[in-house]
């Protein structure tokens, strides 16, 4: 998916840990993460995580990427860094799959990339 909106003229990062998020965060940039998630919904549902919901996220269950993203945003904003334009989007898996995607989790990259379309457009970034 990512390289899918590359093709629209936005800056796309791959990162491998929630700390080099900290990176792009800064007072007018806007940002999109796009995460896998056990928040207890359907298995391939698309959700927005509120900074709330990543602090219980978070406190609830150890990251595979030895952090999380709301400690990324606690970090940022410690460092003096906006995080107000900040979503996360997140498809909902299930962890024993292992490492590939579940049949539902590839279903739902079209409705994750659809929903970062969505947002991109009510930035006004493109059309």
């Amino acid at each position: 998916m990512a390289d899918r909106l590359k093709l629209d003229g936005l800056v796309v990062e791959k990162i491998r840990s929630p700390w080099e998020l900290t990176e792009y965060l800064q007072n007018d940039r806007k940002v999109i993460v796009l995460d896998a998630c056990r928040s207890g919904a359907p298995l391939g549902t698309v959700v927005q995580l509120s900074e709330q919901e990543l602090a219980n996220v978070a406190a609830r269950d150890s990251s595979t990427h030895g952090g999380s993203i709301w400690g990324s945003l606690r970090l940022a904003r410690a460092l003096g860094r906006g995080t107000d334009h900040v979503v996360v989007l997140a498809v909902e898996i299930d962890p024993r799959v292992g490492p590939e995607m579940s049949d539902a989790g590839k279903e739902a990259v079209s409705r994750l990339e659809a929903a970062t379309r969505r947002i991109v457009s009510q930035w006004g970034v493109i059309e």
